[in-house]
């Protein structure tokens, strides 16, 4: 996942942390890597502050053709940009 900033195009992709590539899953948390081997789980909720606002991925189906491919076919992606942080909004909700 990418998201540009059009006012400073010094930023590539200010959903990473770093610029810089990263084996670290906390800089690569817009990747979307949907294999066993993968630092963060494909399935896992992303949740990225940016500025004032925060933008939440999860991977909500991923398939592969022939299935024991290592080839991904297609993925479904849900994508939610909010004002709120969304962990706090969960919180609340228990």
């Amino acid at each position: 996942m990418k998201l540009a900033d059009l006012h400073h195009s010094i930023y590539d992709n200010i959903l990473l942390t770093t610029q810089q590539p990263s084996t670290d899953p906390k800089n690569t948390l817009s990747r979307l890597y949907p294999s066993n081997f993968s630092p963060v789980p494909a399935l896992a909720q992303r949740i990225v502050k940016v500025d004032g606002f925060y933008v939440v991925l999860q991977v909500k189906a991923y398939h592969y053709t022939p299935l024991d491919s290592p080839y991904l076919d297609s993925m479904t992606v849900s994508v939610e940009l909010t004002n709120s942080d969304p962990r706090t909004a969960e919180a609340t909700q228990k």
